[in-house]
């Protein structure tokens, strides 16, 4: 479903105001609207706004919202406020609203050391520490989403921190920060941090963890950064297939059903029929006693199940093809997406 027009304003308070992030080709930022009843995500693609919002959040002051969209997400099927330069942002009479500010609850710093004796993957949360860039921006996947594998050391411990998109510019390096929203992943044998879409960086003065020694950062930067694996077949598959940009080429919001569809990451219109279709597959293989989750891109499945255009494939046909597969060589990356794949019995 497209974003539509609303029909009335909203009234809400403004937390969480992200920093600004370079899109294709505009700048953009979001936020969280705290309204009497419940909380909405707000997506700003307006720049001359973003300072409103910002004087807003500091001033713990109500803004009102009107002349905006509505429509879900491109994570997802939530509902989110799309911010553009005909919106209209404004304070609110107090006659027009009767509730309070709530602030957030801020998380606990979790150390990490703690993060990896106990945290499980999957889990979101708030780490302190200073920042060791890679050197290589890679591109993953035909998308072509730019990832930096880097280091996050807090004097407690030190892991693979995977830095995604915009934040890569943005982060500088050896510099000392909080983040918050960060995922936890298990790869291989080891738990890694990475970044989320709702990841936020705040840049924080603190001599002390500056002064932290760098010397294992370099060395689990400078070592390979794959694993080989080898297993004797694949235990279960799932298979995601889902529309991309013909401009930026990024994944469109899934459940579309107009004929005419719009990317929220470019902001380009187009007609779906004209979309490319990409396919990603989730693997599950085990060693010894682990069960491991691995990501595969469609420049690597094609190779795999011998088919390039693997997009014409059905998800029960690449299922079958990858579940017959036996005695395969695996290499993957520290974050689990598999770089090359080789079955004995193709």
């Amino acid at each position: 479903m497209s974003s539509k027009l609303a029909t009335s304003p909203v009234i809400g308070y403004v937390h969480k105001l992200s920093p600004l992030k370079q899109g294709k080709k505009k700048k953009w930022c979001d936020l969280e609207l705290q309204m009497k009843d419940k909380r909405m995500r707000v997506v700003r693609f307006s720049k001359a706004k973003r300072d409103i919002f910002q004087e807003k959040q500091e001033t713990l002051s109500p803004v009102q919202i009107s002349n905006y969209l509505i429509g879900p997400s491109w994570q997802g099927d939530e509902q989110e406020i799309k911010v553009n330069d005909m919106t209209v942002v404004s304070a609110p009479t107090t006659s027009q609203y009767n509730f309070q500010y709530i602030p957030d609850e801020e998380s606990r710093l979790v150390p990490l050391k703690e993060v990896k004796e106990k945290i499980e993957a999957g889990e979101k949360i708030r780490v302190k520490g200073k920042i060791k860039k890679g050197s290589k921006v890679e591109s993953v996947g035909n998308r072509g989403l730019r990832m930096l594998k880097s280091t996050i050391t807090d004097g407690t411990s030190t892991m693979f921190l995977t830095i995604w998109e915009s934040e890569i510019d943005a982060i500088q390096d050896s510099k000392v920060y909080i983040i918050d929203d960060v995922k936890v992943n298990f790869s291989y044998v080891t738990k890694t941090l990475t970044t989320t879409k709702n990841s936020v960086f705040t840049l924080v003065d603190d001599d002390d963890m500056e002064e932290v020694e760098e010397s294992v950062a370099l060395q689990m930067l400078e070592e390979p950064s794959e694993t080989t694996l080898f297993v004797q077949s694949i235990r279960s598959v799932e298979v995601n297939k889902y529309h991309t940009c013909n401009h930026c080429n990024k994944k469109l919001s899934e459940g579309l059903r107009t004929k005419i569809v719009k990317c929220m990451r470019c902001s380009h219109r187009m007609r779906l029929a004209d979309c490319n279709i990409d396919v990603s597959c989730q693997l599950t293989v085990q060693e010894d006693d682990s069960e491991i989750q691995l990501t595969i891109f469609s420049d690597v499945l094609g190779k795999l199940v011998d088919k390039p255009n693997v997009n014409e494939l059905t998800e029960e046909d690449i299922s079958e093809k990858l579940l017959e597969l036996t005695d395969l060589e695996i290499m993957f990356k520290d974050d689990n997406i598999v770089t090359s794949c080789n079955a004995m019995n193709l």
